[in-house]
């Protein structure tokens, strides 16, 4: 098993370069791939502040990689959930990153922040 980086990711999501899309295609779909939840945050920072890709696609997108035979995503409870959130609420993906591990983990969090503790007080309906 190897790591994957972001750049092998988007080249497979976005299918945008002639050669580097199928080899993406083919590291991702024929050999065992790790892929860290922190990769997983600059690739839905990419695909939004670079791409322009809409929350929801992008929610799909990550899912549809959480359903790969060959790529394992670490945390993949907490990253479902997370994308699931960025795709309703108007807050960073790290910000639902957090909310989704008090979600499905019951952490609790020390935050400043007022959207996360508006969020993490409806958690329950979240």
């Amino acid at each position: 098993m190897k790591l994957i980086d972001a750049n092998v990711v988007l080249r497979y999501l976005l299918n945008d370069h002639p050669e580097y899309s199928v080899k993406a295609k083919n590291l991702i779909e024929n050999e065992d791939n790790l892929l860290l939840i922190e990769v997983i945050a600059e690739i839905v920072y990419v695909l939004q502040g670079v791409y322009q890709i809409p929350r929801p696609v992008i929610c799909q997108s990550i899912k549809s990689l959480a359903s790969l035979e060959k790529l394992e995503i670490t945390h993949s409870e907490i990253v479902i959930k997370a994308v699931e959130l960025y795709a309703e609420l108007n807050i960073d993906f790290i910000d639902c990153v957090l909310i989704a591990y008090h979600k499905c983990q019951n952490i609790g969090i020390n935050t400043f922040d007022k959207k996360i503790l508006k969020y993490i007080t409806q958690a329950t309906s979240l």
